[in-house]
């Protein structure tokens, strides 16, 4: 509500709490959300002459273009650029990532 001043409780100091048009009210102590759901994410797609190259979910995108290096992050407008022969970096959500396996490595 803009305009009007609350306690921390989140109650109307300026005004009735009866003339406020409430549509949703949260509780102060509520379940905080699943970490997965803090990650802002976005559908990425590479695409070439040839077909698609990659599609899925992302938290950040490296790339360059033929006008320079681009870094995306979740919530972008939605981007068409033309890629310079490079790597693009497609960094996937949290919960996507995996580690490497230390077998078989050098010690």
């Amino acid at each position: 509500m803009l305009g009007h001043v609350f306690n921390v409780l989140g109650r109307p100091l300026d005004v009735g709490e009866k003339d406020l048009p409430l549509m949703e009210r949260w509780p102060i102590h509520r379940k905080p959300p699943d970490f997965e759901d803090l990650e802002p994410r976005m559908q990425v797609e590479v695409v070439s002459l040839d077909g698609e190259l990659f599609s899925g979910e992302a938290t950040f995108v490296l790339a360059r273009t033929v006008e320079g290096d681009i870094g995306i992050l979740a919530n972008h407008a939605p981007l068409l650029a033309e890629l310079a022969p490079y790597d693009v970096k497609i960094h996937p959500p949290a919960a996507m990532r995996i580690s490497p396996s230390r077998a078989g490595s050098c010690r």
